[in-house]
Formats: C-alpha cells, sequence, structure tokens
C-alpha cells in the first residue's frame, strides 16, 4: 500500500520529461496533413514528407552553389564537356533528346521559398531584397514551427538551470 505522503501530487507527472504527444500539422507544402508528433522537433507526417525535403533542400543548396565562382566556374566546365560531347556525337536525335533533359530554368533572379517543399521563386523587390517566402502561407507556417522550436528551447534551458 502506498502511503499518502509518498504519492505524486496532482500537479506532478510521473514522467516529468516525458513530451506528450500532439496533433500537427505537416510542413511541407501541399500536405498538410495531421499527425501525432512524439517528439517536439518534428515537422513532417511521414518518411515520404522527408525524402521530398530532402530533394527541395539539395536542389535550393544547389541554387546557392552555382550564384559562388566557385560554383559558376564548376558549371561553365560542365556546359563546356556537355557541347563537347555532343559535338562528337553527329546524331540529331541525340541532340534533341539532350538538350530536353535534365535542363532547369535558371533564368530567375529570384532564389526558391524557404518554406520546404515549395519550388515557387520569390522575386525580390525594391522594398523587400531579403525576402524569402513566396507568399503570406508560407510565411505564416514558418513562423508558426519557429516560434514552437523557440518556446522549447527555451523549456529545455529552464529545465538544465
Amino acid at each position: 500500500m502506498i502511503r499518502p505522503e509518498d504519492r505524486p501530487k496532482s500537479s506532478q507527472s510521473q514522467f516529468p520529461n516525458q513530451f506528450h504527444c500532439r496533433t500537427r500539422h505537416c510542413l511541407r507544402k501541399g500536405c498538410g496533413r495531421a499527425f501525432r508528433a512524439c517528439h517536439p522537433a518534428s515537422r513532417y507526417c511521414s518518411d515520404e514528407c522527408r525524402q521530398e525535403v530532402r530533394r527541395w533542400q539539395n536542389r535550393r543548396y544547389g541554387q546557392r552553389y552555382r550564384k559562388t565562382g566557385k560554383g559558376k566556374a564548376k558549371r561553365s566546365s560542365q556546359a563546356r564537356n556537355r557541347r563537347r560531347r555532343v559535338k562528337e556525337q553527329k546524331r540529331t536525335e541525340y541532340t534533341a533528346a539532350a538538350g530536353s533533359v535534365g535542363q532547369h530554368n535558371e533564368q530567375h533572379q529570384g532564389v526558391i521559398c524557404a518554406r520546404p517543399g515549395c519550388y515557387e521563386y520569390v522575386l525580390p523587390t525594391r522594398h523587400s531584397p531579403g525576402q524569402k517566402y513566396c507568399s503570406k502561407p508560407c510565411s505564416s507556417a514558418m513562423r508558426c514551427v519557429s516560434e514552437r522550436e523557440r518556446r522549447w528551447r527555451e523549456r529545455l534551458k529552464q529545465r538544465n538551470r
């Protein structure tokens, strides 16, 4: 039998560091499914969404790299090598197929939106040259996530004091 003084009070939990699973919406643009997040830093509902976000990140990182001097040099070298290969092979069907495969439209002056999974371009304006998001829903979704994670980090700091 448990003595009354040994029982935990109603405000105390048996597992004080345990995070209670909460329902959230997937952060990836186009998904938005509700899921049970059992970790405070969970953002995506499934492995499929995580893989899609990884592809989006790689495209965004590649775009950023191609804007550097080293990236421009490497890209021009790749284009030069491709032109040489195409010239060596005089078949017209090969050049027509190779010209349409794997080409990205990099003529935009903007960057890809900072919300995971959003492939829309953000064009800088005179009033907001550092704009990161393509629309208000993308901006508010990222703001909610960053606020939630900031509060979580603050709670961790308070516990560790």
